[in-house]
């Protein structure tokens, strides 16, 4: 199971550990019992096979597959699709593989990132044709001081998938600022992007305009092709 499966589904255990009132260890056993057969594979089309379901929405419930699974040998969803409890249950009871791909029935897990450039002149234009040709959705953020910036892109934050890079000449302040407001997890670094943004759940990158334009647009496409990752569960109370 990859490091993202084990994010969600520590989330879902967190959760319902909460909701239950049971301990975190004692959720995680209760689901690892009856949990399904998960895969992750690459993108391929599967098209008329009547023993698979694809599903491609954010969260599967029971209300999702209530009716549908008769027959049913294997269910499809996109790889940040969380699966509940209930349908996990369901799914290992009727011998269900749960599988994770990155398209589903022609869609794709859409992420879109949101830009915000402070300091002296940038060509941001660049960086956002360079993700619309990668098949992101980009936009730029339009605010005149740094914390400004930071602000709005922080409560674009909220919004389901999506991610936030801010170009600065004042990295070290910017990072000082976002990480002072919930919700929001900002890493610096050009370099290990992939590393360090899933170590924190970073859902915000902050860049020295500084350095060199290549290794700025790699880290950004870096950081837009990992996805919208969760928080870490040891990190819930502190970074959420």
């Amino acid at each position: 199971m990859s490091s993202l499966n084990v994010n969600i589904e520590q989330l879902v255990q967190e959760v319902m550990a909460r909701l239950t009132g049971r301990p975190p260890a004692e959720q995680a056993e209760a689901v690892k019992s009856a949990s399904p057969p998960e895969i992750i594979s690459e993108n391929r089309q599967r098209s008329g096979s009547s023993d698979v379901l694809q599903l491609a929405v954010p969260v599967v419930t029971l209300k999702e597959v209530s009716g549908r699974l008769e027959s049913i040998r294997r269910l499809v969803v996109l790889p940040h699709t969380v699966i509940t409890p209930a349908v996990r249950d369901e799914l290992y009871r009727r011998g269900i593989i749960l599988e994770r791909t990155a398209q589903v029935n022609g869609q794709a897990a859409k992420v879109r990132l949101i830009l915000g450039v402070v300091g002296r002149e940038f060509n941001v234009e660049a960086i956002l044709d360079s993700l619309q040709q990668a098949d992101f959705q980009a936009e730029r953020l339009s605010a005149e001081s740094l914390p400004e910036t930071v602000e709005q892109l922080a409560a674009r934050l909220a919004q389901p998938q999506t991610l936030g890079v801010l170009f600065t000449s004042r990295p070290a302040a910017a990072l000082c600022l976002a990480n002072r407001l919930r919700g929001v997890r900002a890493i610096g670094t050009q370099s290990a992007v992939a590393q360090a943004a899933a170590e924190v759940g970073a859902n915000l990158l902050v860049l020295d305009i500084g350095a060199g334009f290549f290794s700025i647009r790699q880290a950004v496409l870096t950081f837009a092709r990992g996805g919208v990752r969760p928080c870490p569960t040891e990190f819930i109370d502190k970074l959420s």
